[in-house]
């Protein structure tokens, strides 16, 4: 387990004992007075054994690893509800989901593009799966949406706002239970059944060797799915299309190499083209995890 610990002045505490001081001054809940119990606990565990001497070592670690399993267990629970701390030790974080989008997905892309070399022309090939992948991440996007405002109206239908605690609790429990094996099969298996495929992408789909686009699709859907019900919640960026490659995309987006010609007389040049590879970034414009790639119209087209 990793603590991010706020700076204190008292450089001769213990660990325990600076985690107890965050604790109480900036975490006033019922969990947090919890762990306090638990820390105040730990300290005076740790003072016990090393003033018994007829423990063995054995023995000694036993006791100390069950008090630091319990601390591990309630420090876990509440950085995973704050929704602003991450728990590294969590495989489905939003900083390994990131991570596998960008890397496991990603190859698999990869695999299906390349099988669709003979069919389409590159950027033929690119704008239509990048059409299919913002259609499948939308569509969780969607279901998302529309069961939170479900849920918030029935409970809060004459209230003009809904408290930001509500929404914590509502992700904390959503991320919670939407990781579990069953559910989010379930959810993938449901959503991917439920999309309206526009022509072009059914033809796509046919023209691609099917075992490949499966296993790429339902790995694609499994992330959507999880970034949708994290805490917080990821999101992927489609939306740069059309503007112009400036600082504030090259943060977020390096340029998609492309080989051959490239005229569109639509795009200026200088601006994006298509999304090739959407980055991974959190909601409302607060940072992104990894960069997408763009495909970017030339100055003059390319021979």
């Amino acid at each position: 387990m990793n603590f991010a610990f706020v700076k204190i002045n008292h450089s001769d505490f213990s660990v325990e004992q600076r985690i107890l001081c965050t604790v109480s001054t900036f975490w006033p809940c019922h969990k947090c007075e919890q762990l306090e119990k638990q820390i105040r606990e730990n300290i005076v565990c740790v003072n016990q054994v090393l003033d018994d001497k007829d423990q063995t070592i054995e023995e000694r670690k036993k006791v100390l690893n069950e008090h630091g399993r319990r601390l591990d267990s309630l420090m876990s629970e509440i950085m995973n509800k704050s929704g602003s701390l991450e728990n590294t030790n969590d495989e489905f974080s939003n900083t390994k989901l990131a991570q596998r989008f960008d890397s496991r997905v990603k190859d698999l892309w990869i695999d299906v593009c390349e099988d669709l070399e003979t069919e389409y022309t590159e950027i033929k090939r690119l704008r239509l799966m990048s059409k299919l992948c913002k259609k499948v991440f939308t569509a969780f996007q969607s279901e998302i949406k529309q069961a939170d405002d479900k849920l918030l109206e029935s409970i809060f239908s004459d209230e003009n706002t809904v408290p930001e605690m509500i929404f914590k609790e509502v992700r904390f429990a959503r991320a919670l239970n939407g990781a579990k094996t069953a559910t989010r099969k379930r959810q993938v298996q449901k959503i991917l059944e439920s999309i309206n495929w526009s022509e072009d992408i059914k033809t796509l789909l046919c023209d691609t060797k099917w075992n490949r686009m499966q296993t790429f699709l339902t790995e694609f859907a499994e992330v959507c799915w999880l970034m949708v019900t994290s805490n917080p919640p990821l999101i992927l960026n489609f939306d740069v299309k059309g503007k112009q490659y400036t600082t504030d995309i090259r943060d977020k987006f390096v340029v998609f190499g492309i080989s051959e010609a490239i005229s569109d007389c639509r795009i200026e040049p200088g601006h994006v083209l298509l999304v090739a590879w959407p980055s991974v970034e959190l909601e409302d414009n607060k940072g992104y995890l990894t960069k997408g790639e763009v495909v970017v119209m030339p100055n003059k087209t390319n021979n």
